[in-house]
């Protein structure tokens, strides 16, 4: 079982038909390739140990966000198999999710996490197919982006109740705009997310690009472009006035196999902005 989208993407790639069979911990999120494995969804939360106890499953494929025990998991005779990738960007968001020492993040450390995973999984097949697509789209991404040096902004909502958010230098979304180009407005802060990202700061830094991640809790992003343009001052963004808005899904940003989708997709829509 997966715990989170993530997880759930690294399962999907990677399990053989009946391997993945149950989901838990995606908040809301729309999770298609899970979907299309045909893993059930059982719980949106993330599910307690004796919840995944009962379940009776061998593998748990989780991230550093849930109330799971790895010990208890591991005493009831449950592995738990966290990918390196959610511990590098973990330990950028919170460092006190991960202990001892942790490398910064490393997007194509990907590739080596897929491979451990179709050891676990015993699917050679799968993992060297999964590993040879992320390797393509990553290095087509890279060869598709021109050298712009464009100012972004990486901008989201975390949900409907929360001011607008961004990203620093540390976690996924700042090695992304790193590895295609872009100069992140807020590459002075470290840490992987600014909750408290003044406006006026967006304002005041009037990005080239705005790079709107949708999806967190089920948003498209028509609407949370929409909502974007109603804040206060966004006309007068060069961004906006040259329409230079692009989106993301929130699942291409998580660190799973998906990056190199979100990044290959973000390159050649870069590349047509004005």
């Amino acid at each position: 079982m997966s715990i989170g989208v993530a997880s759930g993407i690294f399962a999907a790639k990677v399990a053989k038909k009946g391997q993945f069979v149950l989901r838990s911990g995606e908040l809301g999120e729309k999770n298609p390739l899970a979907d299309e494995y045909g893993a059930e969804l059982w719980d949106e939360a993330s599910p307690s140990t004796e919840g995944i106890i009962e379940k009776g499953v061998d593998l748990v494929i989780g991230d550093l966000y849930g109330k799971a025990d790895p010990d208890k998991l591991a005493a009831a005779g449950i592995q738990m198999y966290i990918p390196s990738v959610l511990c590098q960007h973990a330990k950028e968001e919170n460092p006190d999710l991960v202990k001892g020492d942790v490398s910064p993040v490393k997007l194509t450390d990907v590739e080596n996490d897929i491979q451990e995973l179709g050891k676990i999984l015993n699917n050679p097949d799968a993992s060297g197919k999964a590993v040879h697509e992320f390797d393509s789209k990553y290095k087509e991404a890279k060869n598709t982006i021109k050298d712009s040096g464009k100012s972004a902004a990486f901008l989201f909502y975390f949900s409907e109740q929360y001011p607008v958010m961004s990203v620093g230098e540390g976690g996924i979304e700042g090695a992304i705009m790193r590895e295609l180009g872009l100069k992140n407005i807020f590459s002075d802060h470290k840490e992987a997310y600014l909750e408290e990202v003044s406006w006026e700061a967006v304002l005041q830094a009037n990005p080239d690009v705005i790079i709107i991640k949708y999806g967190r809790t089920g948003s498209t992003f028509e609407q949370d472009k929409a909502r974007l343009l109603k804040e206060p001052g966004a006309d007068t963004l060069t961004a906006v006035k040259n329409d230079n808005i692009i989106g993301i899904a929130n699942r291409e940003t998580w660190p799973s196999p998906e990056i190199a989708t979100g990044m290959l997709e973000l390159a050649k829509n870069i590349n047509k902005i004005k």
